[in-house]
């Protein structure tokens, strides 16, 4: 038994290993365990990997046939001992005090989800930005489906929601609720957090900044763009609105929700080259997108910026398929 397991989900990261494991070998809290899930890579991770286990008895590493990154983190969650369990990426850097700095509040307020602010890299690990949690908190807790309805807002709008590597979940909360990760090529880890929020978790949130997020990897499943993927976000929107009518919130939370990822899908295709009209075209005829543009939901959406981004969506590429151009 130990305090913290760091489940990793490896596949071809050999470039990106050393300075993550780096990063965790400095961490001012020592009782931990670091669970190694090789999924499969065909380059040089998984001699790297035995290498970092013959070397630090704190390490594991554990094999599979390539089944992608849920399947892997659900292995690696077999395999836990920890108290606690953290979903980390292996090309992502932690900051040194993590561990330390949030083991006393986990334990003194019996939290079952810690969120921590996350900023971003690039490739060679220069800071892009930086995403705090709160903006107007130091902290903040959710202990009751009260208070989680009380501060949705900012839970929605203030954090990084849907991602793991930000988190530190109590590993009893998720065996109770039997919470693992679908085996979805794109959108898994916000399925898995759309079932931790129903649980009603003990929500910690700290506005301090303790992840660094490799930002728009080459080789990484969240840059590939195909009906696959939209079908994923799709999922996506769809589990989330079942989840905010469970709940009894606000529908404005689907709405805005369903925005973001229509918003991004549709910047994201005019970006490719080959298959644009095609991805287009795909998206456009499906009822979830097609319904949801109407000018009367404009003032639900959050934000001046993302109203003039709803206007431009409902009127520009609605024109398109009226004149047949898709």
């Amino acid at each position: 038994m130990c305090e913290f397991s760091i489940i990793v989900p490896c596949y071809n990261v050999e470039p990106y290993l050393k300075s993550f494991m780096d990063s965790l070998s400095q961490q001012s809290f020592t009782d931990f365990e670091v669970l190694f899930v090789d999924d499969g890579s065909t380059d040089g991770t998984r001699l790297l990997l035995q290498e970092f286990e013959e070397k630090d008895d704190r390490i594991h590493l554990i094999r599979q046939k390539n089944q992608g990154v849920g399947m892997a983190r659900n292995i690696g969650l077999l395999h836990a001992r920890g108290n606690y369990v953290c979903f980390f990426d292996p090309d992502d850097i932690i900051k040194k005090d993590l561990l330390k700095e949030n083991l006393s509040v986990l334990k003194e307020k019996k939290v079952d989800v810690c969120i921590f602010g996350i900023g971003y890299i690039d490739e060679e690990g220069k800071v892009l930005a930086k995403k705090t949690t709160l903006r107007e908190k130091e902290k903040l807790f959710i202990s009751s489906a009260c208070s989680l309805k009380k501060n949705f807002d900012q839970l929605f709008y203030e954090t990084s929601m849907f991602s793991p590597c930000n988190k530190i979940y109590s590993r009893q909360f998720l065996l109770d609720n039997q919470l693992v990760f679908p085996n979805n090529r794109t959108g898994q880890d916000s399925l898995f957090n759309i079932e931790v929020i129903k649980q009603v978790p003990v929500i910690y949130v700290t506005h301090h900044i303790y992840y660094y997020y490799r930002f728009n990897r080459k080789g990484s499943a969240a840059r590939k763009l195909d009906k696959q993927r939209i079908k994923d976000d799709l999922a996506i929107c769809h589990r989330f609105s079942q989840m905010i009518n469970e709940l009894g919130l606000s529908t404005t939370y689907s709405l805005n929700l369903n925005f973001q990822k229509f918003y991004k899908l549709v910047h994201r295709i005019k970006q490719e080259k080959e298959n644009q009209q095609t991805l287009l075209a795909y998206l456009f005829d499906k009822k979830e997108f097609t319904s949801f543009f109407k000018f009367s939901r404009v003032n639900k959406i959050n934000g001046k910026k993302n109203k003039f981004r709803f206007l431009y969506l409902l009127l520009s590429n609605y024109q398109l398929l009226k004149k047949g151009k898709l």
